[in-house]
């Protein structure tokens, strides 16, 4: 099983992160974190999150949301995605890191994999 670190810069806006993935892609407008059905995490406050049990050699796609609630969904952010988010996973430990662009809370892309 690989494990794969997911790190983000601030977005300013909301009271947590969730972090959503899947291995069939789900980016672009109008999506949120929720929309992952492999699994969303609750990040809280944290600017990083681990994913762990994921198969290697599989591609992932991942969507970060801010929001007010986590058990409300109502409350998370659009995932506006600049670039689709993915990554190949891998035995070893990788980190993935998203900066907001402009929008804060809204907008994430890819930096580095």
């Amino acid at each position: 099983m690989a494990t794969k670190q997911i790190s983000w810069d601030s977005a300013g806006d909301g009271t947590g992160y969730a972090v959503g993935y899947d291995t069939t892609s789900r980016g672009g407008s109008g999506t949120t974190a929720n929309t992952y059905t492999l699994g969303v995490v609750d990040a809280g406050t944290s600017l990083t999150v681990t994913l762990s049990g994921l198969t290697a050699g599989l591609t992932y796609y991942v969507g970060v949301s801010t929001y007010v609630s986590f058990g409300d969904t109502g409350t998370w952010s659009e995932v506006l995605l600049a670039n689709e988010i993915s990554f190949v996973a891998t035995e070893s430990v990788n980190v993935v890191f998203f900066s907001p662009l402009n929008k804060p809370g809204k907008l994430f892309k890819k930096v580095f994999i």
